[in-house]
């Protein structure tokens, strides 16, 4: 199931047609017809009052699932990989250029959020999160036979503590949701609990000594995308959580 932005007949796309999104399962609606141009989609709905992004995004989706791929042209693989649709590898070969990666993940990551540059903490929380995905989203993990995962879906679950012990100073739920709720950057940042910093610093005498982003079996030899090694990579994702950079 997906969703289907039809545009008015009457008016051309740059006249502002009126415009209705529903359900593919619903009856096209009589005096209008279906977007299928995704290009249009990106130029003219992305700023409707009516709808939200997903609701636009996710039009744009149905359309490339619909099409395959392979069968987009270059510009329209370019504008789904900006909306993050695609596989990770697809989206790197789609935009290859690391910085532009990370700032059309951080664009996505606050759309969907409604996070403000303001609001530090909450954006400090989007750009790590968008930096780990459009470095590592094309990695793939193995933590259990014949089942893989992207890296960062593999991060989230090891930040996100399901049994904490309160004697080692650990607090319930995911740490970088914590960290924007709280602060709580963890030990290595000063605070008495485990953080976010613990984990991407592999902080001794936590449970991130062994299983952190430089340390964990699964990441320890992982290359992100513009990286020599993780641990390059873990000092930049450092930066950006202490110092918004």
């Amino acid at each position: 199931m997906g969703l289907i932005l039809y545009k008015e007949d009457a008016l051309a796309i740059d006249a502002n047609p009126a415009i209705i999104v529903l359900e593919d399962t619903d009856p096209a609606p009589s005096g209008y017809s279906a977007f299928v141009d995704i290009e249009d989609i990106d130029r003219y709905c992305f700023g409707l009052s009516s709808y939200d992004y997903k609701v636009v995004r996710d039009c744009i989706k149905k359309i490339v699932t619909d099409t395959g791929w392979g069968n987009l042209s270059t510009t329209e693989q370019q504008i789904a990989a900006r909306h993050n649709i695609g596989t990770g590898a697809q989206i790197l070969a789609a935009v290859p250029n690391d910085l532009t990666r990370d700032a059309n993940s951080e664009a996505y990551l606050a759309n969907m959020r409604g996070a403000k540059i303001s609001a530090v903490r909450p954006y400090r929380s989007i750009k790590l999160e968008a930096r780990a995905w459009s470095r590592c989203k094309h990695i793939e993990v193995e933590p259990v036979p014949a089942f893989f995962v992207t890296v960062p879906e593999f991060i989230y679950n090891l930040i996100t503590i399901s049994n904490p012990n309160a004697g080692a100073g650990e607090l319930g739920g995911n740490l970088l949701i914590i960290y924007e709720n709280a602060g709580i950057l963890g030990f290595a940042g000063g605070d008495k609990s485990l953080g976010i910093l613990d984990f991407i610093e592999s902080t001794v005498g936590t449970r991130f000594e062994f299983e952190g982003l430089t340390t964990h079996p699964l990441l320890s030899g992982i290359v992100p995308s513009g990286y020599s090694n993780v641990s390059d990579f873990a000092t930049d994702l450092g930066k950006i959580i202490k110092l918004g950079i």
